[in-house]
């Protein structure tokens, strides 16, 4: 299983396309921080989930594009990541 922790100042580079090259060519992540990603949005999160089975903790903190509804709609779709932030927080 494989972690990823993007952090600053990479995190502001990272955008929908890079979700989807790392969901391609990392099959075994298990774990994922996008704290402060700026750039991504659902729909790179989606792709990224859809192609990443072993994904199950996820961290989208500070990510501007990324509201609580959306993060709310992610977690109904994709039931098996686990949420680990206040609920107050555009995050999952």
């Amino acid at each position: 299983m494989i972690t990823v922790l993007v952090s600053h100042p990479l995190g502001v580079q990272i955008t929908d396309k890079t979700l989807e090259l790392l969901g391609r060519k990392c099959k075994g992540l298990a774990s994922l921080n996008l704290n402060g990603c700026k750039r991504i949005t659902p729909t790179g999160v989606r792709i990224l989930l859809n192609t990443t089975p072993h994904l199950w903790h996820l961290i989208l903190l500070n990510c501007e594009k990324i509201t609580q509804r959306d993060s709310e709609s992610i977690l109904r779709q994709f039931p098996n990541i686990t949420r680990n932030s206040p609920a107050r927080a555009p995050s999952i």
